[in-house]
C-alpha cells in the first residue's frame, strides 16, 4: 500500500500539532499519525488576493535535508503567491 492509500491518516498528520515560526510548519515523524511510516511534513501558507489562503509543503523523510528542501519551499511558495497575485490595477472577477 502507498502513502495515498492512507488519505485519512495523513490527513490528520497534517494538523498534528508540530513547529510553527514564520508561517512555516513542520511535523516531524512521532508527531505524525499512526499507522503511516515515520514522515516529515513541512508546510507554508500562502496569502493569495481575496483574502483567500493556499498551503504548499513537502512530504519527507524524517532525515530530509530541512536547510536545503526549507528554503527551496519558502522560495516556491513566494513565487508561487505572486504569479497567483493579479498585478497592481488589473481588474479580477466577474463580468
Amino acid at each position: 500500500m502507498g502513502l495515498l492509500d492512507h488519505r485519512r491518516e495523513l490527513v490528520h498528520s497534517l494538523e498534528a500539532p508540530g513547529i510553527e515560526r514564520n508561517g512555516l510548519r513542520v511535523v516531524i515523524g512521532e508527531e505524525s499519525e499512526k499507522g503511516l511510516p515515520p514522515l516529515s511534513y513541512l508546510t507554508v501558507g500562502l496569502h493569495l488576493q481575496g483574502g483567500r489562503e493556499a498551503h504548499l509543503g513537502v512530504i519527507g523523510p524524517v532525515r530530509m535535508e530541512y536547510r536545503r528542501v526549507i528554503p527551496l519551499l519558502v522560495q516556491t511558495a513566494d513565487t508561487l503567491a505572486s504569479i497567483l497575485r493579479p498585478a497592481p490595477g488589473t481588474k479580477t472577477g466577474g463580468s
